[in-house]
């Protein structure tokens, strides 16, 4: 198994899994709903053991024009 990290938005929406270090992704808010959201990392070693993030708080707010 190969090491990687999932970016997750509330819980449940993936913006995708990354392999290579530095582990991160570019996020399209404009894809969910104005307002609050939880951000969190669920990460996997090359045995399998995964472990997810303390969620962090953010806010959205994409122009409506």
């Amino acid at each position: 198994m190969k090491a990687s990290v999932q970016f997750l938005v509330d819980g449940n929406i993936s913006l995708g899994v990354v392999t290579v270090s530095p582990y991160t992704i570019n996020w399209n808010t404009a894809l969910v709903a104005n307002g609050t959201h939880t951000l969190t990392a669920r990460a996997w070693d090359t045995l399998g053991n995964s472990m997810t993030s303390a969620g962090v708080p953010v806010t959205t707010s994409n122009d409506q024009t």
